[in-house]
């Protein structure tokens, strides 16, 4: 029947790749601010920094956070209390974006495009670098082009349900051509292969 056709699913939209990559990015900002640096350290310092780093690498940004700020509990020299800050900012920074991502996709996954879009807009403008930026784009581009899928199809079935076969094909065709995966673009063409039964 054609009142069977069924909307799209939601996008499945995975972070695990942009947890790692902005982990390892930190964890090499970081050792290279310290690289150059000659002063001597408080005693403890260094270990407890790169103990830190570490946690940054494996993604585990609030126990990070909370061991950089124990290590700036202590009596340490301006450079020292100045590096751990830099180190903190950033991963506080990362977290929060990754906190409101992770809060899109929810939506995204639950079937709120609409939603989702509306959280990443806005962190376009205060992603703190340019990798984060480009991944919060990368993520609006494939929601817009699952948005763009999803109205077009949803229009072909309304005229699919309405007996106006040629219409709906007309949308359906390059739908399942261009459709931005694999599985949208097998549900464009069973619609259309049912139109050419009907026909």
């Amino acid at each position: 029947a054609a009142g069977g056709a069924a909307g799209p699913r939601p996008p499945d939209v995975q972070l695990s790749g942009y947890r790692r990559y902005r982990a390892i990015q930190l964890l090499c900002e970081m050792m290279a601010v310290e690289s150059f640096t000659t002063i001597d350290r408080t005693p403890g310092y260094t270990e407890r920094y790169n103990e830190a780093v570490q946690l940054v690498n494996l993604g585990q940004l609030d126990d990070a956070a909370t061991a950089l700020g124990a290590l700036l509990g202590d009596d340490l020299s301006d450079r020292e209390i100045a590096s751990a800050n830099a180190l903190l900012e950033r991963v506080r920074a990362f977290s929060a974006l990754q906190t409101r991502a992770d809060e899109a996709m929810k939506l995204a996954n639950a079937g709120d495009i609409d939603g989702a879009i509306a959280i990443l807009e806005p962190l376009v403008e205060i992603a703190p670098d340019e990798a984060q930026t480009a991944e919060v784009r990368r993520m609006l581009d494939k929601l817009y082009d699952y948005r763009d899928f999803q109205e077009t199809y949803n229009r072909a079935v309304d005229l699919f349900n309405a007996g106006r076969y040629d219409e709906a094909a007309t949308l359906l065709g390059p739908l399942a051509e261009q459709a931005p995966t694999s599985r949208l673009r097998s549900m464009a063409s069973n619609l259309l292969k049912e139109i050419e039964r009907i026909d």
